[in-house]
């Protein structure tokens, strides 16, 4: 047996069950027929390990439950409700909003936050569409985001970027207009089904 960085035994049952799906995620990573960038994913699987071993390793501790451990960010970085921080949202599909981001902080649970993603406008962008977009002025170098209220999620305090720096800005769109526009996009439910 070996032991981990966390003080566990590891189990040979549990390094061979290692050992034989590390070979199966290779061998489906290396069969994408029509994934737009394999090695960016793998950097995002090598990324989320790294967060995932620190967690474990060096903020969780001893007799610690990982479900009951806060990460605190430090004051001076902890983006405010209003404002757009860089958020890692992970990889996910084509049409969702993904890995390193700008998002708009709707709401500080503390441990958690209420995001809106956000995408950058460029002069190949589409049009907003107002049935889930919405675009603001804010403080990043481009100086405008589009929201993609459909991308609406939480997130665990820990995936605000901590690796840039400023990691959030101010947004100059009044906080009133974003959430008349989050009330009627999203929370605009009728219930005559």
């Amino acid at each position: 047996m070996e032991e981990n960085k966390g003080g566990d035994k590891l189990e040979q049952a549990d390094k061979d069950y290692i050992d034989k799906k590390m070979g199966f995620i290779k061998k489906t990573l290396k069969s994408l027929k029509h994934y737009d960038n394999p090695r960016k994913l793998v950097d995002e699987i090598d990324k989320w390990l790294i967060e995932v071993s620190y967690f474990y390793n060096t903020i969780v501790k001893d007799g610690d439950n990982p479900s009951e451990v806060i990460y605190n960010i430090p004051k001076s970085k902890r983006p405010k409700e209003g404002q757009i921080a860089f958020v890692n949202l992970r990889r996910g599909y084509p049409k969702e909003t993904f890995d390193d981001h700008w998002c708009y902080i709707l709401k500080d649970y503390g441990t958690k936050y209420l995001i809106i993603p956000s995408t950058s406008i460029k002069s190949t962008s589409n049009k907003c569409n107002p049935l889930y977009e919405m675009d603001i002025d804010d403080s990043t170098p481009n100086g405008k985001s589009r929201l993609q209220f459909t991308d609406t999620r939480s997130i665990d305090a820990m995936r605000v970027c901590q690796s840039i720096q400023p990691n959030a800005y101010d947004v100059k769109t009044p906080r009133n207009e974003i959430i008349k526009n989050f009330n009627k996009i999203i929370l605009d439910i009728h219930t005559s089904r």
